[in-house]
């Protein structure tokens, strides 16, 4: 089998809601970017995966999409199984700047679709098969426009209701104080049995974080995910050391070196790599034994449908990451749904991803 040729399209969807921006809590965001890429083979099979970002950032996926385009005299006449001699030539030839893993990552993810389907087999099981089915979250709480602890309650508890028995909700953009009235009313509203995390998405510096942390630690929060900027080694093993809530991150982080720092220094106690922002499935792997061997979990980052095929295969992995009500979900032709806080594997071989194509058309950057 060989690789015969390389496709990518730009998709920016609006969402629904006027949510604020994942990166700091504070900024709103009206789209969602998504790169897709497709990987074709003389033998009929193709490998697909994507990368996605918020609008504003829309140059970084048109930059990966252009790097991938020039990586065609890497990819054309390959062996779609050799992904890590791929790999390795990519590296020689982009090394390892954020845009460029990432367009590394759509690579190895579309290659490891291409050796699922090629063996008819979900990823989960080609890479070992521990389980089928794996605990899930939603990430909820968003900041909106007049709505008030009342709505909030009422959207927590909706969740529980719809069988959900962990959820995650936004903290940052506000005091303090503020944000501890919020998780209080969503502790209150999903009663004490249901895992709650909290979300800052590189909000605060470190004297600000121990102070939110310790209000969530009275509140009985799971995790407290990205207190600080992903970059601020020094901030996170200061929070770490002087909290007892178990610290979350780093979502943004796509350097397997730093994760080894990050791991090694005590910095996070719970690792949430992602396989579509590090350099693919092959590079989520080795971060995940890093995590073994540390005996941290993981709870990866969004990208659902790639995480939930890892998690089955992964046992140090404690939950996998859901977002309702985000209309770009609508890109998939089918979407996990939880059921009684679990997500059920597809059968589907490889990924199990496939994108509908009248949305991807809709939405299309030309």
């Amino acid at each position: 089998m060989e690789i015969t040729d390389v496709k990518t399209k730009l998709v920016s969807i609006p969402l629904k809601k006027e949510y604020v921006k994942w990166t700091s809590s504070k900024v709103a965001h009206h789209y969602r970017d998504f790169s897709i890429l497709e990987i074709l083979t003389d033998e009929g099979e193709k490998g697909v995966s994507f990368t996605s970002s918020h609008k504003g950032e829309g140059s970084t996926l048109n930059l990966t999409a252009y790097i991938i385009q020039n990586l065609r005299e890497v990819l054309v006449g390959e062996d779609p199984f050799a992904t890590a001699r791929i790999m390795e030539k990519m590296y020689r030839m982009l090394g390892r700047r954020a845009g460029n893993v990432r367009a590394i990552g759509m690579v190895d993810n579309a290659l490891w679709d291409i050796k699922g389907k090629t063996l008819k087999m979900p990823l989960y099981k080609l890479l070992g098969g521990n389980r089928d089915k794996v605990r899930c979250y939603v990430t909820g709480g968003y900041y909106e426009k007049d709505k008030g602890l009342e709505d909030l309650s009422k959207e927590m508890a909706g969740y529980v209701e719809q069988g959900l028995t962990a959820i995650k909700m936004k903290i940052g953009a506000l005091s303090v104080s503020k944000d501890a009235e919020r998780v209080k009313a969503a502790r209150d509203a999903i009663g004490p049995d249901t895992d709650l995390m909290a979300d800052a998405n590189c909000a605060y510096d470190a004297y600000t974080a121990i102070e939110m942390g310790r209000e969530l630690e009275k509140l009985g929060v799971y995790f407290f995910e990205e207190p600080l900027p992903y970059y601020d080694l020094r901030g996170y093993i200061r929070v770490a050391a002087a909290l007892d809530i178990a610290i979350a991150g780093v979502e943004s982080e796509n350097n397997f070196y730093v994760w080894r720092n990050l791991m090694e220094s005590g910095a996070v106690d719970i690792v949430q790599p992602d396989a579509t922002v590090l350099a693919g499935i092959s590079e989520w792997l080795r971060v995940a034994t890093l995590a073994k061997a540390w005996n941290l979990p993981l709870a990866p980052h969004t990208a659902t449908e790639v995480h939930a095929q890892l998690a089955g295969a992964v046992p140090e992995v404690i939950f996998v990451e859901s977002i309702y009500e985000r209309l770009e979900d609508e890109v998939f032709a089918e979407r996990l749904e939880p059921k009684n806080g679990y997500f059920e594997l597809p059968k589907m071989p490889g990924l199990g991803i496939e994108f509908d194509e009248k949305v991807v058309e809709k939405y299309l950057v030309k």
